[in-house]
């Protein structure tokens, strides 16, 4: 999921863009297909809006805690837990905050992805 705020998106985006990572989470019972547009910060903290896929929300995450999992072909598990909190936290949240569940495998020609934890945050526009 770059620290950086963006408008509501009108339109889905296009999955030929670079960085584009699609999810589903789980969040008080309902999936939520997203779709995360995001670059590292040097800190390798990642806060980029999600966009609901089929509206006009977005997920905006503020604490994040997840463990990825990288298994390369033929090769050995390679773990990183990565827990971090948004800096502008600190009493300037906008809208409920809302817990959500994170549990995603893919594979790619180098080796499978297993991405799972919570990441708390927002959505927007605040219904």
């Amino acid at each position: 999921m770059t620290a950086a705020l963006v408008p509501v998106a009108y339109a889905e985006p296009s999955e030929s863009l670079k960085n584009v990572f699609p999810f589903t989470i789980e969040c008080d019972g309902q999936l939520i297909d997203i779709v995360v547009i995001g670059q590292v910060s040097p800190k390798g903290e990642v806060f980029a809006p999600a966009h609901v896929v089929g509206s006009t929300s977005v997920f905006q995450p503020l604490i994040i805690d997840e463990t990825i999992e990288f298994t390369p072909n033929g090769g050995t598990t390679e773990t990183t837990t990565f827990q971090a909190s948004k800096p502008s936290l600190r009493g300037n949240v906008q809208g409920d905050l809302v817990t959500c569940n994170l549990d995603d495998t893919e594979t790619f020609p180098d080796g499978v992805v297993h991405v799972f934890g919570t990441i708390t945050g927002v959505f927007t526009p605040k219904s």
